[in-house]
């Protein structure tokens, strides 16, 4: 009876113990099941793993009246041109404004236009303290005054009328502002709230010609401005003082304002593009001086070549920080294929074979290191270097039809975004792909996308299209 009662205690004991085995196994199956919702083991190129997430989706901002310019604010929020519509679909004279989202999306103030004036956002601090709005006037569009708003809306400036001018920057940190002046042609710099000048382009010498000025690219965060004068195919520094730095030439693009140059978020690298006939001078960079002039290319081009360069900038001690020159530290020389005639280039094609360039620097301890993906007709390849500018390894994405590809950026972790356009080999997509050419993330959006923006470490992104903003975190 004893023995039974043993075998029957055992037994139980047997079999509680299988059910407590049986339950981890079912939650181990369940918290498994659960991760892979959530993530994609990816192999590389080089065979291990790699863990992956997918972006999480922090917000969306939609106004069926259409999204203008959108400006990603530190705290995950943003700054947006919007316009509202009635409840009947007419457009509101003060439905077109400025709107500032918090980081979850939801809106913390709106800076409304009137019956007498519109209102587009210009520009903001990285922080959305400061915001720079262009008041236009409804009565006479060639005019308009400049409004410096606070992180609640506030108006703390306004400038006196002034032409209609697209060009219109701050600086980082909020005490500079860099504008075109329609009225003088000439590009200026001034103090944000007391508008003193502190110089403009008659000022610079050698001087620069405003009439062919195409583009302007404030770097001013590593103190410099980038000019582009599509006649001459050069581009002009100008450090925030004034002074002329240096001249890169000879570079050719398409249409103006697009131009063959990418900046790295610090500033301290450039990467730019020449397209030249063959056995003609390649790229040159070096200080202003006579000799400038550069011949316009024929429209009549056989055995084009287009070559990249990555350029470093140097930098004075001390601050604020001032770029001394720049140097040429690497040339590549992609071949194309035989032209005869004037270009028509694609949407976004700088011309040449390059379609679109995307310079991304890494902070790694006190250094940053660039990286330069290049989008050709054939394919994506992204060109490493070290801190000091050495060419360090080459990755060629396989991805699959690379003639429907737009754009390509690298992201953390060996990842690649693409752009894909709406064409009869897919519908327009954003996509994350692997060193191996899988696609790891695929969203389509059923309206245009118009810009795709990052913060400085490419951990959170912004997608643009029609009428929608969306925020995402990269995982």
């Amino acid at each position: 009876m004893a023995l039974v009662r043993a075998r029957g205690a055992i037994a139980t004991s047997i079999g509680k113990s299988t059910y407590r085995i049986g339950l981890l196994a079912l939650t181990f199956l369940s918290l498994l099941l659960v991760s892979s919702m959530h993530a994609v083991s990816a192999s590389d190129a080089e065979g291990y793993e790699l863990s992956f997430r997918e972006p999480l989706e922090l917000w969306r901002f939609r106004s069926e009246g259409g999204v203008g310019r959108a400006i990603r604010v530190s705290d995950g929020g943003a700054l947006l041109s919007a316009r509202w519509i009635s409840a009947d679909g007419e457009a509101k004279p003060e439905g077109k404004g400025i709107v500032r989202t918090k980081g979850d999306g939801s809106i913390a103030w709106k800076y409304p236009g009137s019956e007498a004036w519109s209102v587009v956002l210009q520009d903001a601090t990285p922080d959305g303290k400061l915001v720079v709005a262009a008041l236009i006037s409804r009565a006479d569009r060639t005019k308009m005054k400049l409004a410096v708003l606070d992180d609640t809306g506030k108006v703390v400036r306004e400038t006196g009328l002034m032409r209609d001018s697209n060009w219109v920057w701050l600086s980082p940190d909020g005490e500079l502002l860099l504008r075109w002046d329609n009225e003088v042609k000439t590009l200026i710099l001034e103090e944000l709230m007391s508008g003193k000048r502190i110089w403009s382009l008659e000022d610079v010498q050698p001087p620069v010609r405003p009439i062919d000025v195409d583009f302007v690219q404030r770097v001013l965060q590593a103190g410099y401005v980038l000019i582009g004068d599509a006649k001459r195919h050069i581009i002009e520094g100008i450090d925030i003082h004034g002074k002329h730095l240096w001249r890169i030439k000879p570079l050719k693009w398409a249409t103006a304002p697009l131009a063959p140059l990418a900046a790295g978020a610090e500033g301290r690298w450039l990467a730019v593009k020449s397209a030249q006939p063959a056995c003609q001078p390649m790229l040159d960079v070096g200080p202003p001086g006579e000799g400038d002039a550069v011949a316009r290319p024929s429209s009549l081009i056989m055995d084009v070549d287009d070559t990249l360069a990555l350029l470093e900038v140097r930098f004075r001690s001390g601050r604020p920080r001032v770029p001394r020159d720049a140097r040429v530290v690497w040339r590549r020389t992609v071949k194309t294929s035989h032209v005869q005639g004037p270009r028509i280039p694609r949407r976004g094609v700088y011309g040449g074979t390059v379609i679109h360039m995307d310079l991304f620097a890494r902070e790694v301890g006190d250094d940053t290191l660039p990286s330069l993906t290049v989008l050709t007709e054939m394919g994506i390849t992204t060109y490493h270097f070290t801190g000091q500018g050495v060419p360090e390894s080459e990755t060629a994405w396989p991805v699959s039809k690379p003639r429907g590809i737009s754009a390509a950026w690298l992201l953390p972790s060996d990842r690649l975004l693409v752009e894909r356009r709406a064409s009869t080999e897919g519908p327009r997509a954003l996509q994350i792909v692997d060193r191996a050419g899988k696609v790891l993330w695929d969203m389509q959006p059923e309206e245009e996308i118009f810009r795709v923006s990052f913060d400085k470490d490419r951990r959170h992104m912004m997608v643009r299209m029609l009428r929608e903003v969306r925020a995402y975190r990269l995982q």
